[in-house]
């Protein structure tokens, strides 16, 4: 029995649905990273490049387009480092469940770090991006 013989309308695509292929909406599709040209692994490290960009932005601002303080940068000289020895990283280990919520703890941890321990912000170039008027 094909899916025309149920529904009374010729199976999407010509091909009738079979055991290996499931109807249309029959259920959730699964995505196929590859497909899309980009491996999880590279599109976690890309996630990342942005955010460690972003802080390093912020710290810059805050600055009033100063160099950070050294150890700020050291911080973001240390997570780009990290960022390209994951890329050094084993499969197996990339792929363990407890690698990227390891990895997204820890970032948080200090990039909460240099948030606190810089105090309030006051720079007049940072409060206009934040300040509701």
């Amino acid at each position: 029995m094909t899916s025309a013989d149920i529904s009374g309308k010729p199976p999407i695509g010509g091909v009738p649905a079979t055991a290996e292929t499931p109807a249309p909406g029959a259920g959730l599709v699964r995505h196929d990273p590859v497909a899309d040209g980009l491996p999880p692994d590279r599109a976690f490290r890309l996630l990342r490049y942005t955010l460690i960009v972003a802080t390093a932005y912020l710290l810059i601002v805050e600055e009033s387009l100063k160099v950070p303080p050294i150890p700020a940068l050291l911080l973001i000289v240390l997570a780009l480092a990290s960022n390209v020895a994951i890329s050094l990283l084993p499969p197996r280990m990339i792929n363990s469940p407890y690698f990227g919520p390891t990895i997204i703890i820890c970032d948080t941890l200090w990039i909460t770090e240099q948030r606190t321990h810089r105090g309030p912000i006051v720079n007049p170039v940072t409060l206009k991006a934040v300040r509701v008027e």
